[in-house]
Parts: C-alpha cells; structure tokens; sequence
C-alpha cells in the first residue's frame, strides 16, 4: 500500500502536503516533488528490504532482530531526504 500510495503522490503531486506554501505550476517545482517522491519510495522499498532479510535471519536463528542501529538509520534516512528536498523547494515558496 505504501509503493502504491507514493507512486500515486508522484504521479498526481497535489497529494504531497508540504509545509511551506509553494508554486506548483512552475516545471521546476514538479521535477524537484517528483524527484522527492521517487527517493521516498526508494527509502521504503530499502526499509522493507531490510525487515524482510532480518525475518528471515532471525527466523533461522542467525540473528536476534533488526539490531539498534535500524531505527536511528530509517529516521535519518526519511528525515535527510524531507529537509533537502524542503530546502530545494524553498527558493520556489509564495
């Protein structure tokens, strides 16, 4: 559902909600919101990567779960792509 939903946000770019208002007519925007969307949903195919090889070594008892660096590494990696792509899109705001 989530690959769903974010391919369906970079297709149709009015459903990203942003907290800076901002043109979304200009070329430049769509291609900065599109490239957005596609590095999310790169993130979230690696996120769920991730969790499946971990279920499946901790399953076979080659590990013991995710490990403590997994939620710190998902964080960052949502939170650094939200803010460079916020500052990207912060010259084109009303």
């Amino acid at each position: 559902m989530v690959y769903i939903l974010l391919t369906a946000a970079a297709r149709y770019q009015k459903l990203i909600s942003l907290p800076i208002a901002i043109n979304r007519d200009v070329p430049e925007v769509k291609s900065v919101l599109l490239g957005m969307a596609i590095m999310f949903k790169a993130i979230v195919l690696f996120i769920f990567l991730y969790l499946t090889w971990a279920s499946v070594n901790t399953a076979i008892g080659r590990s013991a779960g995710l490990g403590k660096q997994f939620l710190p590494a998902s964080l960052a990696a949502v939170f650094g792509v939200l803010i460079l792509y916020l500052f990207k899109l912060w010259r084109y705001r009303v």
